[in-house]
Parts: structure tokens; C-alpha cells; sequence
């Protein structure tokens, strides 16, 4: 089994991120462990499966509150089309997108992530 394979994982890990500079072996080894614990793997395969079956989409028109969409502008798990579609489609939404930025930006760059949220809120 292919998630059993340390370098697998590594390799799919690697993918997720655009700024391989936050990459650590700490990193990559935390996600191996995951993948060793069935009951973990179970939890992460089930929320996987319930986020392709609820499409949310036409409820997003619904939102009353203001919304912060952080991007990273390379991510290629939820590309950024779709946070695009997101900023169209809630009313008082607000896209920051972030250079040389995968899905994860509040790992990729924190400081940039955290100013961000910081105005959001304070507005």
C-alpha cells in the first residue's frame, strides 16, 4: 500500500506545499505517523468523502457575515479558480491571494497570514 511508503508520502506532502522552505522532516514524519494510526486514516478518508458529496455552492449567495479568503495562488489542491468563484458568490467577502503559496498559507507564510486575519478582524 502506497501510504504506507515514507517516500510516498513525502513526495505527496511535497505537493501540497508551493514554499518548500517550511518543509521539515518533523513535517513530513507527523503525516507518516498519521498514516500508521487506522483510526486517523478512517477519520481523514470519511472527511475527504464528505467534502466532494456537500457542494456547498449555492448556499455561499446566503452568507450575511463578512468573510477572509486567504489563497495561495499555486495551490493545487483547491486551485484558485475556485477562490474566484468563492469571492463572486459570498457578498461581503474579501480575497487575499498569496504568491508562491500552496494550500496551506498559514504554514507557507505566516507573518503575510497573520497580517491579513489581523486587518480582517480589526475592520
Amino acid at each position: 500500500m502506497k501510504v504506507r511508503d515514507y517516500d510516498y508520502l513525502k513526495q505527496k506532502v511535497e505537493e501540497v506545499f508551493e514554499n518548500k522552505e517550511v518543509l521539515s522532516k518533523e513535517l513530513i514524519d507527523d503525516v507518516y505517523h498519521t498514516t500508521r494510526n487506522p483510526l486517523k486514516v478512517l477519520a481523514i478518508i470519511n472527511l475527504a468523502r464528505a467534502a466532494r458529496k456537500q457542494n456547498l455552492k449555492n448556499s455561499l449567495s446566503k452568507i450575511k457575515h463578512p468573510v477572509l479568503l486567504i489563497w495561495g495562488k499555486q495551490d493545487n489542491v483547491t486551485p484558485i479558480k475556485v477562490a474566484y468563484e468563492f469571492q463572486t458568490s459570498i457578498p461581503h467577502s474579501d480575497l487575499r491571494v498569496i504568491d508562491n503559496c500552496g494550500h496551506v498559507p498559514m504554514m507557507e507564510h505566516p507573518e503575510l497570514f497573520n497580517r491579513y486575519l489581523t486587518e480582517f478582524l480589526s475592520a
